[in-house]
């Protein structure tokens, strides 16, 4: 069904494939339809242990305050764009440019200020270029098998520097 495909060994145990295998039919998707964009399986069949996926917040260990339950007031601005001086999200002035990456991610040591966007509280539109986070999964990746380390997670595209990556997994196999 699959073309055999010859491998060479690289680093990190995952193996290069020089060809690329015929495309199933029907391919998995690990994030059972609750993205904007379904998530791969390599090698194709096969699959990680089962896991619970969700496309939500979930407060890790030692987290004092769930992030999700602090509210700020939602902006007004409903005739004019957000811009800063004028939406109250944008207190720290525009989080991204024109291509949704972050303006100022901070470098030689700085960091960058807060991250404030516009929300459910907002009268903006759902258009609002200061809605990023919110849009979900934005970039085609790939849940792989590696030969020594269990199972990984990749891009199977360019990811600009400064652009929202809307994936965290965490599992383990045979716990």
């Amino acid at each position: 069904m699959f073309a055999e495909a010859a491998k060479t060994t690289r680093p990190c145990g995952m193996a290069e494939f020089k060809e690329k295998p015929e495309a199933p039919t029907e391919q998995l998707d690990v994030a059972c339809g609750q993205e904007n964009l379904p998530v791969g399986a390599w090698p194709p069949g096969a699959a990680p242990a089962p896991f619970q996926y969700t496309p939500d917040h979930v407060v890790g260990p030692g987290a004092d305050i769930d992030p999700t339950q602090i509210t700020f007031p939602g902006c007004i601005c409903v005739k004019t764009p957000c811009l800063p001086g004028t939406c109250s999200c944008l207190r720290h002035g525009e989080n991204y440019d024109d291509n949704s990456c972050l303006r100022d991610i901070g470098s030689g040591g700085k960091y960058a200020e807060p991250v404030f966007e516009c929300n459910v509280l907002c009268r903006c539109s759902d258009h609002c270029r200061n809605r990023v986070v919110q849009k979900g999964l934005q970039f085609h990746f790939q849940v792989f098998k590696t030969h020594k380390k269990g199972w990984g997670l990749r891009t199977l595209e360019f990811i600009p520097k400064g652009r929202f990556v809307y994936a965290i997994w965490k599992w383990s196999e045979g716990k």
